[in-house]
């Protein structure tokens, strides 16, 4: 193989930073260590789902091109694809690798059009029964036929967890077309150095209570009724907690076009909480990078109780942060990253007694939280880190660039 001038990688993702989005968070994260190397160059193409987002910005050395989202419909999210051609047809020579993560406007787009050009296309899927090749053949009988006609013309998925790189083969016995590859965690940034009781000062929280936190959008898919019901089971035990939210709990101008349809849901959930916690529950909103990790850091407990997941990023950054998590079954996850009664409490189904008793046993005993919270975090450290995953996307990409190794 002949060592090659830098090459060029664009990845694809229905949103990233600012906003919260988990694939386009991970996505910004692997551009930004890509980025780092001079072998390489990565850059993003997503949409701009309201007008506070610029069209084109460089952040931490990345560069990110936002093109119009139509609306929050299906339709006018499929005719989204659209708004992504000038940039395409003006650009797209000079990527060597198209890289889709989730299924978004233009997947097939960026397939055929990898095909024409004689580019490298990469497909990770986010999610297990939703994104999945599998999902996607067979989620509409009529489509299913050309989606698995384009799905196969992919070089490669990326699987990051067990179920999806399993969904892949069912459909492709072809088992070198899918790495199981997991997302890691930037661990340079989420470790805990700060004393914490200097900061809950500084955050402005209680030094005293033991703090649960989630991360996620107020939505039903989350598993926050489940929450809630076990919150207030321990509330009515007289058990001192304070509940921490971090993410969009209403719909507003900047979170419009993506969560309209979800605008009663979130009211529910949100009045529901608000008049059954009272003062146990805070409702942070988005926050910055930097605030999210001073959270973590202020943290004793930290629940995820999601009906459906992937690989969530919030549960990895916890865990990192030496974290004691109790987390659903979520598919795919128990045995690979999550291990009840070793890294974490596993709900095994959406109980909310089940869920009171798991947090209950944690807030009596701080040497469980600090067992579980050490396992999980060398499990992060040794098998979910981000620079291993990004030197396994370079290395796949360098292969089938032909590619000398570059390190």
């Amino acid at each position: 193989m002949t060592k090659c001038s830098e090459k060029k990688l664009l990845f694809l993702c229905p949103a990233t930073i600012p906003l919260n989005s988990g694939a386009g968070r991970n996505a910004f994260t692997t551009c930004k260590i890509i980025n780092r190397d001079k072998d390489f160059t990565a850059d993003i193409l997503t949409f701009r789902s309201h007008s506070g987002l610029l069209k084109e910005e460089v952040i931490d050395n990345v560069k990110i091109t936002r093109c119009r989202l139509f609306g929050n419909t299906p339709i006018l999210r499929r005719l989204s694809v659209f708004s992504l051609f000038p940039y395409l047809l003006k650009n797209a020579c000079k990527y060597d690798v198209f890289f889709i993560y989730a299924f978004t406007p233009g997947l097939f787009t960026l397939v055929v059009l990898g095909r024409l050009l004689g580019k490298k296309v990469f497909y990770r899927p986010t999610m297990y029964g939703t994104d999945d090749v599998l999902s996607l053949v067979k989620r509409n009988r009529v489509l299913g036929v050309l989606r698995n006609f384009f799905l196969k013309k992919i070089d490669v998925q990326i699987a990051i967890q067990p179920l999806i790189h399993t969904a892949f083969v069912r459909l492709f016995p072809d088992r070198g077309k899918s790495v199981l590859l997991p997302q890691g965690v930037d661990t340079d940034f989420y470790s805990c150095t700060s004393n914490r009781i200097d900061l809950r000062r500084k955050m402005k929280l209680p030094e005293d209570k033991i703090i649960i936190l989630s991360i996620g959008f107020l939505i039903k898919r989350k598993g926050y009724d489940y929450i809630f019901q076990a919150l207030r089971q321990l509330k009515e035990k007289n058990i001192d907690f304070l509940y921490l939210i971090i993410g969009d709990y209403k719909v507003d101008s900047i979170n419009k076009n993506m969560y309209e349809y979800l605008e009663q849901e979130m009211d529910e959930l949100y009045e529901h909480a608000s008049n059954n916690l009272h003062d146990k529950i805070k409702f942070l909103g988005r926050c910055q990078r930097n605030d999210v990790r001073d959270y973590l850091a202020c943290a004793d407990i930290f629940i995820l109780q999601s009906k459906k997941e992937g690989l969530p990023n919030v549960l990895l950054e916890a865990m990192a942060m030496g974290l004691p998590s109790v987390v659903s079954d979520i598919p795919g996850l128990n045995g690979f990253l999550i291990n009840d009664g070793i890294n974490c409490f596993v709900t095994k189904s959406n109980d909310s007694c089940e869920i009171a008793n798991q947090l209950q046993m944690l807030i009596n005993s701080e040497d469980l939280r600090k067992k579980m919270g050490d396992t999980a975090q060398k499990n992060i450290v040794s098998n979910f880190n981000a620079k291993t995953y990004v030197a396994e996307i370079k290395r796949l990409a360098s292969d089938f660039l032909d590619v000398e190794d570059f390190h």
